[in-house]
């Protein structure tokens, strides 16, 4: 297509994503979100087709909620536990613990990619996505749980069993978006790695004091 067909800047740009869709072996669709609008990249082989949506703002508008939910989950959780955070920096800590700053930027990275999964599981109209969106809630919602426990009442031992299930529920989530879209799942890895490290450092710390 023409160059015009294309926004000429980014001026009034409040958000700019890229989503590619697997649909088959040799179909991809690249979403690219410019503004209120979206436009839509068809590749079929070396074949290229680019058109827009019909209906941009309710698109828009389930993507913006499937990235903020997890992070007014995440800070909510953060906020109740503020007194919690206190007394973070008096406690002994294990080997290979971060500072306190890389736990805000790491799990706002995580909480976006846990959107953005959501997000793709939501458009997926070929697979059954209850069962999934179902673990996806769950997991959020003991996600939400785990920082009060740990920060805000001071149950190292619980808030460790907690993880635990919660380690097990993202395992299961993984699994089950990997039989739907292994690329969605793949951005889940992060999620589960440091969640498991996070284990490791709420053991340590219930061990240590």
């Amino acid at each position: 297509r023409r160059k015009k067909d294309l926004p000429q800047t980014a001026e009034g740009l409040l958000i700019l994503t890229i989503f590619r869709l697997n649909l088959s072996v040799n179909t991809d669709i690249i979403l690219v979100c410019f503004q209120s609008s979206v436009y839509i990249f068809k590749v079929t082989g070396r074949e290229v087709r680019m058109g827009k949506t019909k209906d941009s703002k309710k698109f828009d508008l389930i993507l913006v909620l499937c990235l903020l939910i997890p992070l007014a989950i995440g800070g909510a959780s953060a906020f109740v536990s503020l007194d919690g955070f206190k007394t973070f920096g008096d406690l002994k800590k294990p080997p290979f613990t971060p500072e306190g700053w890389m736990f805000i930027v790491v799990w706002s990275v995580l909480y976006l990619l846990m959107g953005a999964v959501c997000y793709m599981i939501v458009k997926d109209k070929v697979h059954k996505r209850a069962g999934v969106l179902t673990i996806y809630v769950l997991q959020l919602i003991f996600n939400g749980i785990w920082c009060p426990l740990f920060f805000g009442q001071g149950w190292y031992w619980i808030s460790a069993v907690w993880l635990i299930v919660l380690v097990g529920l993202i395992a299961i989530l993984v699994m089950m978006v990997w039989r739907i879209r292994k690329g969605a799942a793949l951005l889940l890895l992060p999620y589960l790695i440091w969640s498991v490290f996070s284990l490791y450092l709420n053991i340590g710390m219930a061990t240590l004091n």
